[in-house]
C-alpha cells in the first residue's frame, strides 16, 4: 500500500493540531483564573501551601460566588478538614457570605459535617447568621436531620453528633485571629489577572472542549479515509465502515444531541423513589420543553443546593410561579391528642408505624384522605394497628399528610409516603419553581433550599430507559 501526502491530509493534520492546542490552552487558562480554588478542588495541598505563601487571597470569590473556604465543602469529609484548618489559619473569614448568601457554617450544617462544624464554631462562626431563606445554620441542620432520620445507625449517629456540635461548641465571643504572614495580599501572578478577565465558566469550557475533541476525532477519521483511499482489502473496508458508524454516532451524540437536545443521567439516590430508584438511567428533553406542574425536571444546582457541580439534580415540579404551596404532616391522634416525634422516642411517624406492624423499612406506606392505612397498596385494618400498639381501636385516628397548591389538596399517586413535616404557606416568586422529590421524607429539596430559578432547569425527563425491565415514557 503506497501512501502519498495530499492537500486534504496536510490540512487535516494542521487543523487537528490547532484544535488540540486550543483545547489545551483553554484547559490551562481555566486553571489560572482561580488557582487557589483549583488547588482545593484537586486536593493539591502542596500547591495550596505554595499559593498561600505567595500571598493568595484566601477570601476571593470564584465564578460560582464561593470563597476558598466554601469551595472546600465540595471535597470528601476527611480531605475537607485539613484544608479548612489551613485556610482559617491563613486568614480565611469564617463568616463571609457567598454570592448567594450562604456562609461556611450553613454549608457544614447542610452536609452534617460535624468536624467542620466544630472547626468553624471554635474559630468564631456566627450561628445567628441567616441564609436568603431566613434560616440559620442550626435550623438548616435540623431540616436535613429530619430527612436522614431513622435510616440506619450510621446516619443516626451523624445526626446526634451534628446536634452535639451546636450545643457543645459555641461561637467564640472574640474576633477571629488572622495569622497570614503575608497579610492576605492579593495573588499577583500576571496570568491570574489576564485570565480572570476572560471569565471562562467551567460549563462553557466543557462544551468547547467537547466540540474541539469531536473535531479532532472527525479530522482523524478523514485522515484515515485518505490513507485507505486506494486500499482494496475487503476486510479493511468492512472494518473501516464499522469504524465510520462509531465515529459518526459519536459525533452525532456528543456534538449535536447531548449539547443541544438530550441530556442523559443515572439516578444515584432514593429521593425520587418509587418513580426512580438507584441506577435508573433517564433521558431529558433540553430543547422543546414545557415546564408544567407534575413534570420531572433535571437542573443545575446552585452551590448551596449541591456542591458537586458535575451532576444534575432531579426533582418534580410542584409549584409554578405565583402558586401558593403548603405542606401538612401526617398525624396519629390518640384520644384526639397528636402523637409527636418525642412521644415516639424521636422516630418519624411512618417508620414508627412500619415497626409496630412488623413491616420492613422499604415498604411504601400511605394514609388516604379517609384515614385508611395502606402498605404496599394493601389496606391495613385499623384493628390490626390497634392490636399492635395496644390501644383501643375507637381511640385511634390517622390523618394523611397533604400537599396543598393554591389551597387545593393534591392527589399524588406517585409519592412513597405522606410528608412527615410541615411547611407554612409559601408563595412561589416569579421566574421560580418549587421542586420536591417523590420520596418526600428522604428528599432534600425546595422545602429546605427554597425556590429554584427557572433558568437553572436543564430539561424535562421524558424516558427511563435502563434497566430495560423498568423502561417507561413520561408525559
Amino acid at each position: 500500500m503506497q501512501i502519498s501526502p495530499s492537500k486534504s491530509l496536510r490540512f487535516s493534520i494542521i487543523v487537528s493540531i490547532i484544535a488540540w492546542c486550543i483545547t489545551t490552552l483553554l484547559s490551562w487558562s481555566s486553571q489560572n483564573i482561580y488557582p487557589l480554588h483549583k488547588a482545593i478542588v484537586d486536593c493539591d495541598t502542596a500547591r495550596l501551601n505554595q499559593l498561600i505563601n505567595k500571598g493568595a487571597d484566601v477570601n476571593e470569590l470564584n465564578n460560582h460566588g464561593l470563597t476558598p473556604l466554601q469551595s472546600s465543602f465540595a471535597l470528601h469529609f476527611s480531605l475537607r478538614r485539613e484544608i479548612l484548618t489551613k485556610l482559617i489559619a491563613s486568614g480565611a473569614e469564617v463568616n463571609k457570605y457567598s454570592k448567594n448568601g450562604w456562609t461556611s457554617l450553613h454549608f457544614a450544617a447542610q452536609l452534617r459535617d460535624t468536624m467542620a462544624l466544630r472547626i468553624l464554631l471554635l474559630n468564631g462562626a456566627d450561628t445567628s447568621l441567616k441564609n436568603p431563606n431566613g434560616k440559620n445554620a442550626h435550623q438548616i441542620a435540623l431540616e436535613v436531620i429530619n430527612v436522614w432520620r431513622n435510616i440506619d445507625q450510621k446516619h443516626d449517629t451523624r445526626n446526634i453528633a451534628t446536634l452535639d456540635a451546636f450545643s457543645k461548641f459555641k461561637s467564640s465571643p472574640y474576633p477571629q485571629k488572622h495569622i497570614n504572614r503575608n497579610g492576605g495580599a492579593l495573588y499577583n501572578n500576571k496570568y491570574h489577572y489576564i485570565f480572570s478577565k476572560l471569565k471562562i465558566q467551567q460549563k462553557e469550557l466543557d462544551a468547547t472542549s467537547n466540540a474541539l475533541w469531536i473535531l479532532v476525532v472527525l479530522l482523524l477519521w478523514f485522515m484515515l479515509k485518505a490513507v485507505l483511499k486506494n486500499e482494496n482489502s475487503r476486510g479493511i473496508k468492512i472494518l473501516f465502515n464499522n469504524l465510520s458508524l462509531v465515529v459518526w454516532g459519536y459525533a452525532l451524540w456528543f456534538g449535536i444531541l447531548q449539547p443541544f437536545f438530550v441530556a442523559s443521567a443515572y439516578i444515584p439516590s432514593l429521593s425520587m423513589y418509587p418513580t426512580l430508584t438507584i441506577n435508573d438511567n433517564i433521558l431529558a428533553n433540553k430543547r422543546y420543553r414545557k415546564i408544567k406542574r407534575g413534570c420531572i425536571v433535571i437542573f443545575n444546582p446552585e452551590p448551596e443546593q449541591e456542591l458537586n457541580r458535575n451532576v444534575y439534580v432531579i426533582k418534580r415540579v410542584l409549584g409554578m410561579p405565583g402558586d401558593t404551596v403548603e405542606v401538612h404532616r401526617a398525624k396519629l391522634l390518640i384520644d384526639g391528642i397528636e402523637q409527636t416525634n418525642s412521644s415516639r422516642n424521636g422516630i418519624a411517624l411512618h417508620c414508627w408505624l412500619r415497626r409496630q406492624l412488623g413491616f420492613p423499612e422499604g415498604e411504601p406506606m400511605r394514609i388516604n384522605n379517609d384515614g385508611k392505612l395502606f402498605i404496599s397498596e394493601k389496606e391495613i385494618p385499623l384493628s390490626q394497628l390497634a392490636e399492635a400498639i395496644q390501644i383501643p381501636e375507637y381511640k385511634i385516628k390517622l390523618i394523611s399528610g397533604s400537599l396543598l397548591i393554591n389551597r387545593k389538596i393534591q392527589n399524588e399517586y406517585y409519592i412513597f409516603e405522606d410528608m412527615d413535616y410541615d411547611l407554612p404557606t409559601h408563595v412561589v416568586p416569579e421566574n421560580k419553581v418549587f421542586l420536591m422529590g417523590d420520596n418526600r421524607n428522604r428528599s432534600i429539596d425546595s422545602h429546605i433550599w427554597g425556590d429554584i430559578n427557572i433558568e437553572q432547569l436543564e430539561g424535562t425527563v421524558f424516558c427511563r430507559y435502563l434497566p430495560l425491565s423498568r423502561m417507561i415514557w413520561f408525559d
